[in-house]
Order: C-alpha cells, then structure tokens, then sequence
C-alpha cells in the first residue's frame, strides 16, 4: 500500500470516526410485525447453561431462530417482484428460479455494499404530525415540500412516523394499511435517479395496493431497490436537522381579507338577488385530513360574508383529479 492510499484511507477513517452514528434498523423480537405475506421470524433457546456442564464445570448456551427474507429492517433485492413474467431488465422469472434453488438473477449477494448520500424526506414533519394517517397518500407535493434536494445515486428514507409504533405489532400492520406513494411519489423518486428508496412501513407504499404498483415501477422497471421496516424515529431528531419554518397564513391578513371582500360586494352591486357560492380547488380527503386548508377556507368565507351581512356561506369545490375511487373535499361545483 503506498504513503499516499495509507493517507487516504486514515482520513476517511477519522472522518467516520467524527460522524455520529445512527441505527436505522428495527430490533427483532418474538411477535415482531411482520406483512402476512412472509413469515414471521421465531427465536428460542435450544440449549440452556447447565443442560450439559464438562468435567471442568464449564456450560454453553446456544439459540435457534428461524425468519422470512422480508422480515424487519431489509432491502429488497430487485428479484423480489416481476411483472408479466419478467424481472428488471427483461430477465424471464420462470427460468431462472426454483423452490430449491431460489432465484439466480439480481439476488440480494449481487448488491455491492452501500456507502452513499442518504437523505431524510420528513413526510410526518411536513404535514404537522406525530404520524401519518393509514390513508394518507405521499404526494410528489409532499415531497417537494420538505426541501430536501434528492440526487441522482442517493438513497431516499421516507418518515411516515410510523416506526414509533414498531412494538404494537397489530398497529404497525393494520390489516396491511399503511401511510405512503403511490405511483406518482414513486416517479418522483425515479425521475431523480434515487438508488433507492426507503421507509418505516412494512409495504413502503401506500396500501391496500391491489397490483403493488410501486413495487413493480421501482423494482422492475427503474431497477431502484426498496428498503422497508426502517427506524427513521431517531435520524428524524438529531441535534442539527432541517428545520421546516411554515410561513403564517395569508388567509387572514386583513388587505387579503378587505380584498375579496371588495370583489363580492362589487360582483352583489350588479347582481343584487344573487346567492353568493364560494368556490376552491379540492384537495384529496387524505391531505385534508391533516392540513388546515378547509377549515381556513371556511373561516375567510365566514367572515366575508359576516362583513356584507350575509346569512351563513356555501363552500363548494372545484378540479379534482386523480382515479375516481379516492376521496376528494365535497360537494363539486358540478353537483
């Protein structure tokens, strides 16, 4: 080894050596969460201290344990999941498996170890909550929000807040509900060229997830690795993290409030017996459920239609988007 390599390799020393140390991983104990799909992982003593004792007094102890792959903290390798008969790359799934054998393309030991950036994507920060919701679906407005710049080759750690709930098994499953992407966070993950992305629930994405479309985006097609069961409760509290500071509300200056006033006064001069109806852009019922945007809204027609006289306000709302079987804020306009 040359003076030069011995110099390099002593720096990078003492600077690990300077960092603090964080433990993202989730201890492993009998009746442990684990996703019904795989199963559970098992540990006991086989073998108790004075069970057998040599001629010179002296006794051992020894365990047996016994776990799925996917159980606890783990990454998933990029053979985990395969999409009309094929893996990542176009590799066939059914020539290259079997029961004894298990899978001989992109297995876990092909994964070089891991030495890069981490970034922490503090959902639970970001919506003002110990912990999400079960539905609460991670947007790529979430994301965005937390103001982290996410590089091409980091892996990306998602909190949900949900690690916290590790030692209550039947919570942290909840019947396979949990916190989390769904496609459109995953593109925004990918498009970024992440290495991989990570959270502390079980499925990492939104579930239930019929077709575990998230999976087979970054698995599959992106070839980006999952990791899942993650502890991000301690990395999340760290002396010298971001810290997000929220503007305060627009909504109740008094020139915003005298502003929109204004209009409806004016809009009531030339149409005297007109109903005022207020409109705004709906949001999904899960966002809604931990932000201040409705109740806000309701708030400022209030006191608009408190400053002209007017009776109690109707709010309805307006461009909604996404799949018609989630949940937006009610009534539409079109209604």
């Amino acid at each position: 080894m040359s003076a030069d390599s011995r110099t390099s390799i002593d720096n990078l020393l003492a600077a690990l050596g300077a960092c603090q140390t964080i433990d993202l991983g989730q201890p492993y104990y009998t009746g442990m969460p684990h996703h019904p799909a795989h199963p559970p992982f098992l540990y006991g003593l086989n073998k108790k201290h004075g069970d057998y004792v040599n001629p010179g007094g002296a006794s051992s102890a020894s365990e047996g344990l016994a776990l799925g792959a996917h159980v606890g903290t783990h990454i998933d390798a990029l053979c985990h999941f395969s999409c009309n008969g094929l893996m990542f790359g176009d590799v066939d799934a059914a020539s290259a498996q079997s029961y004894a054998g298990g899978l001989e393309r992109h297995t876990i030991d092909n994964v070089a170890p891991l030495l890069r950036r981490g970034v922490l994507l503090d959902i639970a920060k970001v919506a003002g909550v110990s912990a999400l919701p079960t539905d609460f679906v991670v947007e790529p407005e979430h994301l965005e929000a937390t103001g982290v710049e996410v590089r091409a080759g980091d892996v990306a750690l998602i909190r949900t807040g949900w690690g916290q709930y590790w030692d209550d098994a039947a919570k942290f499953i909840s019947q396979v509900h949990s916190p989390g992407p769904k496609v459109a966070g995953a593109k925004w993950l990918s498009e970024r060229g992440v290495f991989a992305a990570g959270s502390d629930t079980a499925p990492f994405e939104f579930t239930p997830s019929p077709n575990m479309d998230v999976h087979v985006h970054l698995l599959v097609e992106q070839g980006i690795h999952i990791i899942e069961c993650l502890n991000l409760e301690d990395l999340a509290a760290v002396e010298g993290a971001p810290v997000i500071e929220k503007m305060p509300p627009f909504c109740f200056r008094p020139s915003f409030l005298e502003a929109v006033t204004d209009r409806v006064q004016e809009a009531l001069g030339s149409l005297p017996d007109a109903d005022v109806i207020y409109t705004a852009h709906s949001i999904p019922l899960a966002m809604a459920g931990v932000s201040p945007y409705e109740k806000q809204l309701r708030q400022v027609c209030a006191i608009v239609n408190g400053k002209l006289g007017l009776p109690d306000p109707v709010l309805v709302f307006q461009s909604r988007s996404g799949p018609p079987t989630q949940p937006w804020l009610g009534p539409d306009v079109s209604e």
